[in-house]
């Protein structure tokens, strides 16, 4: 997991739902976390699991607000997370959304410091498990802007620029898979093209509707960047209702690195729920390709348990995809629904890969 994908959660963990209601006091629920008087203010703590960097609790800070009727709520944030693993992370984000959901306009800035087990790059030294531990320490600081081109599709840019720091242990010369002298020390700045198409009935918990979202990056030394690559992500969600109150999700992610991407910003297998059941990075190259399939099951009217499976591979390229080993996951896991209103939820998973095991707590869904 490269320390970027870190402090990118970390600002990520002051996103949150509207809030559910107001109150006259200083008050603290489960379902709201702590609510400041009269305000639309709310601190939330969020526990934290991943094999990647551990255990530990993280704490968001959330003013919501509207800009006009016609959109949904802006959101200004603050969050910050420390993990048993000694690492941690700090960061703001901003959601605004303007006339009518016209126009959306969206940063993030964030800092960290991780420690997490590097295994080398590609798919056979991710299946002989051999690690050295590696300290990172950087910022980040994204900001996109896009407007609704027609119907629910978006189009928009944005700037990416990162600093990060890798020191490696004393014994890292005997490890085969120790990453270049020149990727220790990485300044990346590029722009991009973003697009969107949304018909989700809703951001949490949807029911139904398609999120297909699409994300690039050019890194160019003329504009301040150590090394020249790219950067390539799409991802497909759907939901469909399934048997009474029940739901059938389906995620499909693939990536490309192309050109000097150092090794922490190629394709990480085992981040962002692609797959659960692995450590994030363990299996990491050029290219990258996963699919899920979860079913999530009412229960009561605020318990929900899930199962999922899914298989994905890594390789030095698209095209060699399918002379990769896959990699399968099968899980299962529990939900509380916090927020009815919005459908926000706390997640607690079990999930199995090919030669790995991992629980996850984390808020939301995974996709």
């Amino acid at each position: 997991m490269p320390v970027a994908a870190l402090i990118l959660s970390a600002s990520a963990a002051a996103d949150g739902p509207e809030p559910i209601s107001r109150s006259g006091e200083i008050a603290i629920s489960p379902d709201e976390g702590i609510r400041v008087a009269n305000t639309d203010l709310v601190i939330a703590p969020i526990p934290l699991s991943n094999p990647t960097i551990g255990s530990g609790l993280a704490v968001a800070a959330m003013y919501l607000y509207s800009l006009d009727p016609a959109s949904p709520s802006s959101l200004t944030g603050a969050g910050g997370g420390y993990t048993d693993s000694d690492s941690w992370a700090a960061g703001l984000t901003q959601r605004t959304y303007l006339q009518g959901d016209r126009y959306r306009i969206n940063a993030t800035a964030a800092y960290a410091q991780i420690n997490y087990d590097f295994y080398g790059v590609g798919s056979d030294a991710g299946h002989e498990g051999q690690s050295i531990p590696l300290h990172q320490h950087g910022y980040t600081v994204i900001p996109e802007v896009s407007w609704r081109v027609y119907g629910d599709f978006y189009l928009g840019a944005r700037l990416r620029y990162f600093k990060v720091t890798t020191e490696l242990p004393g014994n890292a010369a005997t490890f085969i898979g120790t990453p270049d002298a020149s990727s220790l020390d990485v300044t990346s700045s590029g722009i991009g093209l973003i697009a969107s198409y949304d018909t989700r009935d809703r951001e949490f918990s949807p029911r139904r509707g398609v999120l297909v979202d699409f994300r690039s990056n050019l890194a160019r030394r003329e504009i301040g960047s150590t090394f020249d690559y790219e950067n390539l992500e799409l991802s497909i969600n759907a939901y469909v209702d399934a048997w009474r109150n029940d739901v059938i999700a389906v995620r499909m992610h693939a990536c490309n690195a192309s050109g000097q991407a150092p090794f922490f910003d190629i394709c990480l297998f085992g981040t962002n729920s692609d797959l659960r059941g692995y450590v994030g990075g363990q299996h990491r190259d050029k290219a990258m390709a996963a699919m899920q399939v979860e079913y999530r099951a009412t229960l009561t009217s605020r318990i929900g348990a899930v199962a999922f499976a899914g298989v994905g591979a890594v390789a030095s390229s698209l095209g060699r995809l399918g002379n990769s080993d896959s990699l399968g996951s099968v899980g299962m896991g529990l939900r509380y629904l916090a927020a009815p209103r919005q459908g926000v939820t706390l997640s607690l998973d079990y999930a199995a890969g090919r030669d790995s095991e991992a629980w996850y707590v984390y808020i939301g869904d995974a996709f």
